[in-house]
């Protein structure tokens, strides 16, 4: 009924200095030395990720410890955190409030969504592999799927925020430079980073880079108060939002 979900969860808050990344950066590295081809790794990443339906095409009486094993694995939300609050420089905090984005989307409503949606473990692991694989290197095909498959949870969760910004600093005004779709298709999580900019009162800076030349974009208002409480803060509203969404999954799932 879920109960094997939300111990998943409980288990990955204890086990919180599990870096999932630096395993796939470890498998990664490994199969590089032996396979110098892009697209031969590519490739295998992939047929490795179709080939894990099948296993959960099978039925059997411990869905509760699956599901358990399944939730630990995705959520990756509480290590996003341990590398939040050790960047406590305040030039840090833009690349905090990355970290803390991407951990929230990517680390947590995504994956619970696609289980939701598609009604199986298996959409949650397979976003939960490319998004790693994603993270640790630069696969046309696989970002490409990463960015498609992030996009609807990413506004699901920008209107949460946008609520949020609105309750907080009592506007509804918000800028993207008239960026806002380019944005959402070239990084799933540069809006939600604009929006918590917003939420904050602080300015958030955006690299990029263009036909080879470097630009910097600035979202948000500036009011002098990036520090350690400002990340905390939004840290609080990140998990706040997590829970919430993390109830309507629990109770969608009990009903489906």
């Amino acid at each position: 009924m879920g109960e094997g979900y939300l111990f998943g969860c409980l288990l990955s808050l204890l086990l919180w200095k599990f870096d999932r990344k630096r395993v796939f950066e470890a498998i990664d590295n490994t199969l590089t030395k032996i396979i110098s081809s892009y697209f031969i790794r590519e490739s295998i990443y992939l047929g490795i990720i179709i080939l894990l339906y099948f296993p959960f095409l099978y039925k059997t009486k411990y869905n509760e410890i699956i599901n358990l094993l399944v939730a630990f694995l995705i959520v990756d939300i509480s290590n996003s955190e341990r590398k939040t609050l050790k960047l406590k420089e305040k030039i840090k905090f833009y690349e905090s409030l990355a970290l803390m984005t991407k951990g929230l989307l990517c680390g947590f409503v995504t994956p619970f969504l696609l289980i939701l949606v598609f009604k199986s473990n298996y959409a949650g692991i397979a976003y939960f592999l490319i998004y790693n694989i994603n993270e640790v290197s630069n696969y046309k095909l696989i970002n490409i799927i990463f960015k498609i498959v992030t996009t609807v949870p990413s506004l699901m969760v920008q209107i949460l925020y946008y609520l949020i910004y609105i309750f907080r600093n009592k506007k509804f005004k918000l800028s993207f430079k008239g960026n806002y779709l380019s944005n959402l298709i070239e990084d799933p999580c540069l809006n939600l980073n604009i929006i918590g900019s917003y939420i904050e009162s602080v300015n958030y800076y955006y690299y990029f880079k263009f036909h080879g030349t470097s630009y910097i974009k600035s979202y948000g208002n500036y009011n002098n108060r990036i520090d350690e409480a400002c990340v905390k803060d939004y840290l609080s509203i990140s998990y706040g939002t997590a829970f919430l969404l993390f109830g309507i999954f629990i109770v969608c799932n009990y009903y489906r």
